[in-house]
């Protein structure tokens, strides 16, 4: 029987019928590639992956650099030694940086690429962007909002060529607090290209000169390393909550197929550029409330009580939450200091990280909205996102609305709603879908697995089965409830190590099959 994709058509009230017609889009090739799969994923989350012929023949007619025209009334930057600091592979580079003293003061300049110069409201690429609403990336790939010749061309902030921006220049006091905020439109240059591996070298030596970095790069990230730390005390004197939540880094071989996963490093590199991209949304958020410009907020409420109190259960059967612990907890909803203080307590507990992802599943969901209720987990009374605009729809309307207000034209804010709504559920999309897809790698890399034993710590207990990652490969699976003895399902609590045997894997379902050893 041939496997083929098929398309199901409704009827034009949207009712699923009983009897479907269907047309055949796509024969599958026979035999499994990784490819393959991931193909199917993509498709049936109805993610587009080729842009319409109107916005790709649009961002043709770009050049490779800004035209000397666009750089007209724009404060030049250009003699600013500003770097990037990304990932390995990365190419977008939407956010460059640059820390300085005056005196006993200290500065900051975020400059973030200026899409909106070349993505006109209501173009051929904005109407993709929109519909995209975010950048999605998986291992080795990704499917970007716009054309990758804007994205990781002509408004990337590459190394030593002009690029247009739109910076936020803050004075940062000694305990953090963002003394002065100055926001406009500019033109800028990068002088270094920089890994957060390189910058964690930096700040390991003490920063010590590097024949491969400028000294003045050098010298802006010392200070901005500075900068950023004051930053983030600020932010946890007033109770942000700081999830170590950790990721996946899948290494593929050339072939495209996974030979490891295991956790993502968090380094102080990383921080450094998390609390200088925070304090910059932060900055434009009270920048235009203070101007009483409707805008996009990034909001995220208060966790619900139930969740809460399930947690609390579940962390008191560690014996992870002491009565002071429960007593914060009660507090948590209106105080997000409580719960970053019981956050705090499970640093040394062997299964830190279960509690933490157990508590971030308590969380509500971040979303956009034009109506500014805060951002609990920062602890933030206002916040948005200006800093990635090449990957997410909601930057590209706030600089459109900052650009406004300067140019003293008034925005369609009536719309805000629908487009922040449509952002929020494109982001859930978006997240499924990189979810299932490394779902996806990690079967597929335990296939030539089963039969082997490996050491593990219990992540969740439902009903049917207890859920294992494994500690020599960052990889989850399930030993059913029929495979455990008596008694087995209590003992094996959240947080307890077990040895595992791989079972079987299922590429259609995503699922490794482990069996109590």
């Amino acid at each position: 029987m041939k496997k083929v994709k098929g398309i199901v058509r409704k009827n034009p009230k949207g009712f699923d019928l009983w009897t479907h017609s269907a047309r055949v889009l796509k024969k599958m090739p026979q035999g499994k590639r990784l490819k393959d799969e991931v193909d199917v994923l993509i498709r049936n989350s109805e993610v587009d992956t080729q842009f319409s012929n109107k916005c790709a023949r649009a961002a043709q007619r770009f050049g490779e650099d800004p035209d000397l025209k666009d750089q007209e009334g724009r404060r030049d930057l250009k003699k600013i030694p500003f770097c990037t600091i990304d990932g390995e592979t990365a190419k977008d580079f939407d956010d460059a940086v640059f820390g300085y003293r005056e005196g006993k003061k200290r500065g900051v300049i975020v400059a973030i690429a200026d899409v909106g110069h070349y993505v006109q409201k209501d173009s051929p690429i904005d109407i993709d962007a929109l519909k995209r609403s975010t950048s999605i990336y998986y291992p080795g790939h990704c499917i970007p909002m716009i054309p990758e010749s804007l994205s990781n061309g002509l408004c990337s902030l590459k190394p030593k060529v002009p690029r247009l921006c739109l910076y936020v220049q803050m004075s940062i006091g000694p305990l953090g607090k963002v003394n002065s905020v100055e926001v406009g439109e500019g033109v800028m240059k990068s002088q270094a290209r920089l890994t957060y591996s390189q910058v964690q070298k930096l700040i390991d030596s003490d920063f010590k000169a590097s024949a491969k970095i400028p000294k003045a790069v050098v010298s802006s990230i010392e200070v901005l390393r500075e900068i950023s730390q004051a930053l983030r005390d600020e932010r946890e004197n007033r109770g942000s909550i700081d999830f170590d939540a950790v990721e996946s880094v899948i290494k593929l071989n050339d072939q495209g197929e996974p030979v490891s996963i295991r956790p993502a490093e968090r380094l102080e590199a990383h921080r450094l550029i998390e609390d200088l991209m925070i304090a910059a949304n932060e900055a434009v958020a009270r920048y235009l409330e203070e101007r009483d410009i409707q805008t996009v907020f990034r909001i995220h409420e208060p966790p619900n009580s139930e969740k809460l109190k399930l947690f609390g259960t579940m962390a008191q059967s560690m014996g992870a939450l002491t009565p002071a612990h429960i007593k914060l907890l009660e507090k948590a909803r209106e105080s997000p200091a409580a719960l970053a203080k019981i956050l705090d307590s499970f640093k040394d507990h062997p299964a830190k990280a279960t509690l933490e992802s157990a508590l971030l599943r308590s969380m509500m969901q971040a979303r956009y909205s034009s109506k500014n209720v805060g951002h609990y987990g920062l602890a933030s009374k206002h916040y948005l996102h200006f800093t990635s605009p090449i990957r997410r729809y909601p930057d590209l309307i706030v600089h459109r609305i900052l650009r406004s207000t300067w140019s003293k034209q008034k925005t369609q804010a009536g719309s805000l709603d629908e487009i922040a709504d449509h952002c929020s559920q494109q982001e859930r999309k978006a997240t499924d879908l990189e979810r299932q897809i490394s779902a996806l790698y990690a079967t597929w890399f335990m296939q030539d697995k089963v039969g082997e034993q490996f050491a593990g710590r219990v992540t969740n207990q439902t009903d049917f089965g207890l859920f294992i990652r494994l500690e020599s490969h960052f990889v989850e699976g399930l030993v059913h409830v029929s495979t455990l003895r008596a008694g087995l399902m209590e003992r094996c609590s959240i947080g307890t190590q077990v040895q595992v045997r791989v079972m079987g894997v299922n590429l259609s379902r995503r699922f490794v099959d482990f069996k109590l050893v």
